[in-house]
């Protein structure tokens, strides 16, 4: 790949990393009733479907942190990958757990909000699922650039 277009990768995924990362934090800094007000409609609509209670909340909420880690762990691998020319696996994977146990910290100063280590875990979980889907999609595309160059 031409250097000025990696470049361009490169900054392209850096914005999205840095704009996710805006996005968590965010969504972090709003107090306990106003996540519940924001995340009300998908969470009545899935309530509808599955029923009420308090393990259908817990679950679309731990599911919400799961996959904004799963997220920002594929944009770290991609950023890393686009700006080095070589993925840098457990540095994303890494980055994204610091990341989300600062999230957690910063959860102390919010209202209704608490530091949780289940939290914690969660969100390191879906940043590994974010780092194997990257390794995956690697895969899937060397195989393709591969069997294109043999036709």
């Amino acid at each position: 790949m031409p250097k000025e277009k990696s470049n361009k990768k490169a900054i392209l995924f850096w914005i999205l990393t840095v704009l996710v990362m805006g996005i968590i934090f965010y969504l972090s800094s709003q107090s306990a009733d106003e996540s519940s007000e924001q995340s009300g409609f998908l969470l009545n609509l899935i309530m509808k479907i599955f029923g009420s209670g308090f393990f259908t909340q817990f679950i679309i909420r731990k599911l919400a942190h799961f996959c904004e880690f799963t997220l920002l762990c594929f944009l770290f691998n991609c950023s890393f990958y686009f700006t080095f020319e070589k993925p840098k696996k457990l540095l994303s994977l890494g980055l994204t757990s610091l990341y989300a146990l600062s999230d957690e910290i910063h959860q102390i100063f919010i209202e209704g909000r608490s530091c949780e280590f289940r939290d914690w875990v969660i969100d390191t979980l879906g940043a590994l699922i974010g780092l194997i889907v990257f390794v995956l999609l690697s895969l899937i595309i060397k195989k393709c650039a591969e069997s294109k160059r043999a036709k």
